[in-house]
C-alpha cells in the first residue's frame, strides 16, 4: 500500500490490505489485498470466486467464505495497518462517487479471525458504491469505508456527480 489507487482497475480500487508487524521489532514483508473476488452487486463472492481470485496470491488458501462473508485469520500475533476503500458509485451519465478510504492499526493475536466485507461495484455501473466493511470475529467493527454515490440518472432535469463516501 502506497495509497495510490488507478481508478481505470475497479478492482484495485476496493482493495483491502492487511500488512504490519508480526512480533516486536519485525516488519512483514507480506501484503493481504482483498478484493471483492470479481462480484458486483449487493450479493457477496462464493467461495470459487475467491479462490481463484486469490489463486498465486498471499491470500490462496487462506480465506473462507461464509454467506458472501470473507474470513481470514491472521499469521501471526502483532499490530496489523489495514487501509480500506469503499467501491466507487456509477451512472451512465454522470460520474459515481469515489468510496471512502480509511486506515487504521488493529491488534490481531496469532491465528484471530476477521470478517472482510469488500465493497462492490453497483450492478450494470449505476448506483450507489458499497462500503466496505472490516469486523473482529465476534462482528464488533474494526473499520469501515463508506461506498460512493451514484450519479443521476435521465430523470429530473438536471444530471448531477455522486457525492464522496464518508
Amino acid at each position: 500500500g502506497n495509497g495510490v489507487v488507478d481508478a481505470a482497475d475497479l478492482t484495485e480500487y476496493f482493495l483491502l490490505q492487511f500488512g504490519g508487524r508480526p512480533g516486536p521489532g519485525t516488519l512483514a514483508e507480506t501484503e493481504f489485498v482483498f478484493t471483492p473476488c470479481g462480484q458486483s452487486g449487493r450479493v457477496g463472492p462464493s467461495q470459487a470466486q475467491c479462490d481463484g481470485a486469490y489463486a498465486d496470491t498471499s491470500l490462496a488458501g487462506g480465506v473462507s467464505i461464509t454467506g458472501g462473508t470473507q474470513h481470514w485469520a491472521a499469521p501471526g500475533a502483532g499490530t496489523y495497518i489495514v487501509e480500506a476503500f469503499g467501491a466507487e458509485g456509477g451512472s451512465a451519465l454522470t460520474a459515481g462517487g469515489l468510496g471512502a478510504r480509511v486506515q487504521g492499526n488493529i491488534l490481531l493475536g496469532a491465528g484471530e479471525s476477521v470478517q472482510i466485507l469488500p465493497g462492490h461495484a453497483p450492478v450494470a455501473g449505476n448506483g450507489g458504491g458499497g462500503g466496505t466493511f472490516v469486523l473482529f470475529a465476534e462482528g464488533a467493527p474494526a473499520l469501515i469505508a463508506g461506498g460512493g454515490g451514484g450519479g443521476a440518472g435521465a430523470c429530473c432535469g438536471a444530471q448531477v456527480d455522486g457525492r464522496p463516501g464518508l
